[in-house]
């Protein structure tokens, strides 16, 4: 019985097409996502009692769990608990900051590795079929299957499932929220949010221009060594070029998963 044209029949056929190992790595990768998206809205949440602490300094001490751990380590007055606290609510943000880009990076090293195998694993499977088979299929029919539509299911179907499980967990966690909270917590979070999403769409257009450069020259060349080796089928035996062009085209591939992680994670 076929999957439904749902997200998750769409989930489900996406793993059904990968191998074990890399089936695993899909789950990992997207617990991985789930995480980080917890950490992304409890490091936007943490702001807000920092933002009172700084207002009221004389309710700190009052809050049951902050106030409890500040007496515990031997700190007893405002001025060096709010201190403490602060250090301890930056180092909250700025370790949220490096697992979601270290979960933007892996998501985007993963998705490549996938393209770059597939690509690899096509070129060889055509160059043993033997030459009257190969003569059968034309050009256009190989560069797709070869290298196009192994990148556009890295890009367009691993990459983008990946983000639905980090966007669907955020959105989940925020409708969970505002059913706990009042109004102006979604008024301060919709001012909070609005523009950071904004800074950030606008951040990874100007990314995708510059690095999207750079792989269309990585593509070409992957297309090149494609044909040329598919064109020369005869040479590639005769001369036992077979492996070269293998491996060559192996490097390009693989150079174009750098690229996709600078287009992801900020320098």
């Amino acid at each position: 019985m076929q999957s439904k044209n749902t997200i998750l029949g769409s989930f489900k056929r996406t793993t059904s097409l990968l191998s074990k190992t890399e089936r695993n790595r899909f789950y990992l990768v997207g617990v991985l996502s789930i995480v980080s998206s917890i950490l992304d809205i409890s490091g936007l949440l943490i702001v807000f009692p920092a933002i009172n602490a700084a207002i009221k300094p004389e309710e700190l001490f009052e809050t049951p769990i902050i106030g409890n751990v500040l007496l515990q380590i031997g700190v007893n007055n405002e001025s060096e608990g709010l201190l403490i606290f602060f250090f301890l609510v930056l180092f909250v943000i700025i370790g949220r900051n490096v697992f979601s880009a270290y979960v933007n990076y892996i998501q985007a090293k993963f998705s490549s590795q996938i393209a770059s195998g597939l690509v690899v694993a096509g070129f060889s499977f055509y160059l043993n079929i033997g030459l009257i088979e190969l003569h059968k299929l034309n050009s256009g029919t190989l560069m797709r299957n070869i290298v196009i539509n192994p990148v556009q299911y890295s890009r367009f179907v691993i990459k983008s499932q990946l983000i639905i499980i980090t966007e669907v967990t955020i959105v989940l966690m925020i409708m969970g929220l505002l059913v706990s909270y009042d109004p102006v917590v979604f008024l301060v979070l919709s001012l909070v949010l609005i523009p950071v999403t904004l800074m950030f769409y606008y951040s990874m257009n100007n990314r995708i221009a510059k690095y999207g450069v750079e792989q269309d020259k990585v593509l070409k060349r992957a297309q090149h060594v494609t044909l040329e080796g598919l064109d020369g089928f005869v040479d590639l035996f005769v001369y036992n070029k077979k492996q070269n062009y293998i491996k060559e085209l192996k490097i390009s591939m693989e150079s174009l998963i750098p690229l996709e992680t600078k287009m992801i994670v900020i320098p």
